[in-house]
């Protein structure tokens, strides 16, 4: 038998834009629900390290001391949300998917070694466009997660949101700064 369960939740962030989840009715079973969570943590989970890896070689390759210590702390930021989405991933008894490890693995290390060589822009566009993604993610994990009754799972998947937006303000910040007028 299918459910509607349906999620009214707003989000609201010290400092930064706030984060609303609409009115999202989500068709399915319980089983349904939780299989597509886990699905999306599992992407993110390998997703995460792909990011820090490829921020590593973008904090090498800036030449600006403010930059290159942001990149180092979204570097580490990144590898705190992969330990926790690693733990939920167990809580939820599941486990990352060995193919997408093997492939962000890849992409990271891909994107670490090209750093130095595809400029200041495209990296900083790039990481931009990929943390807006993040924090959809993080958005739907949370609301997800709220209509399964997991209240503390719903709230970290919040908290990384929040911290995957600060990333996506500072690379569109940056870009403005270089934008010519």
């Amino acid at each position: 038998m299918n459910t509607v369960i349906k999620s009214s939740n707003a989000v609201t962030t010290s400092g930064l834009n706030s984060l609303a989840l609409s009115e999202t009715p989500v068709v399915g079973t319980r089983a349904h629900i939780q299989k597509k969570l886990v699905r999306l943590l599992r992407v993110a989970y390998s997703s995460e390290m792909g990011a820090a890896l490829a921020y590593r070689g973008h904090a090498e390759a800036v030449s600006d001391a403010f930059e290159k210590e942001m990149l180092r702390r979204i570097e580490a930021e990144e590898w705190l949300h992969r330990t926790a989405v690693g733990r939920i991933l167990q809580e939820l008894g599941s486990r990352p998917s060995e193919f997408r490890e093997a492939l962000f693995s890849l992409v990271g290390n891909l994107l670490l070694r090209l750093a130095p060589y595809s400029g200041w822009y495209l990296p900083m566009f790039v990481a931009g466009k990929m943390e807006a993604m993040n924090v959809g993610e993080y958005t739907r994990m949370q609301s997800w997660a709220s209509q399964l009754g997991l209240h503390s799972m719903a709230d970290e998947f919040q908290q990384m949101a929040v911290v995957e937006r600060a990333h996506q303000a500072f690379f569109q910040e940056r870009l403005r700064s270089r934008a010519r007028p």
